[in-house]
């Protein structure tokens, strides 16, 4: 990345709200890719997680545990083939770097902002710019990359 980045107030406010919505994206999409690969590996414990949980939000548990009985088990008959379960490993893992990255970033983030003497500091702006950027990046891979490979995978995160 080339040219002069400055810690400005306006770049540091803007950038607190959205780090947090980065990373709950992310969750959301890591969580989903989880959420898989329980059902995958445990189908029976999917299965009672999920009619537990239908017991507790619903009137109609019964009906419910069917549909869920059979979606559990069209999931568990699905077999990714290597590239799939190495992009599905591969996406959990960075997700899980970049999660750690953009907490620091939020952290120096505030705490910059709470200080008094405030240096215009490069190159905490080039690294919150460069985190938030491969954020972005990962929420479009996560977004157009798993359709694209939708034939070969075990999850459409």
């Amino acid at each position: 990345m080339t040219g002069s980045f400055k810690m400005t107030e306006e770049f540091a406010s803007a950038m607190v709200p959205v780090i947090p919505i980065i990373l709950l994206l992310g969750w959301a999409e890591v969580h989903k890719l989880s959420t898989t690969y329980v059902a995958k590996k445990a189908p029976s414990l999917d299965r009672e997680i999920r009619a537990a949980m239908y017991r507790i939000l619903s009137q109609e548990a019964d009906s419910q545990a069917d549909a869920d009985t059979s979606s559990g088990q069209a999931a568990e008959n699905r077999k990714p083939p290597g590239q799939a379960k190495t992009f599905e490993g591969l996406f959990a893992v960075v997700w899980g770097v970049l999660a750690v990255l953009h907490v620091l970033a939020e952290l120096y983030l505030v705490r910059w902002l709470a200080t008094t003497e405030r240096a215009p500091s490069p190159g905490m702006a080039r690294n919150v710019t460069m985190i938030a950027g491969a954020g972005f990046v990962m929420l479009l891979v996560g977004a157009f990359v798993p359709p694209l490979l939708l034939l070969y995978m075990s999850t459409a995160l």
